[in-house]
């Protein structure tokens, strides 16, 4: 987390994930991001088959100063997801 004057940035390597996996929330000076991916794979081997689900979950929170939690900016490439939030000003 780089907490400047005017922002808070976070930076999160969610390489194995879509977007469409991935949950942001900014609510009451706290962050929750949340990510959750299932494939499904099935095999036939002569008379047998085979089943595999493989599961992955990323999730993190932490406290943040006070922020607007109505301009968040998201960015999702390659992997990364990049978090902008402003801070509140003195005025609150």
């Amino acid at each position: 987390m780089d907490v400047t004057n005017n922002n808070v940035f976070l930076e999160f390597d969610l390489e194995g994930f879509e977007e469409k996996d991935v949950d942001v929330k900014v609510e009451d000076n706290s962050i929750s991001v949340k990510a959750s991916s299932e494939v499904k794979d099935e095999a036939k081997i002569g008379e047998f088959t085979s089943y595999e689900k493989t599961t992955k979950d990323f999730s993190y929170f932490s406290n943040l100063p006070p922020v607007d939690s109505h301009n968040v900016k998201t960015d999702f490439d390659n992997g990364k997801l990049r978090v902008s939030i402003p801070r509140m000003n003195d005025g609150g």
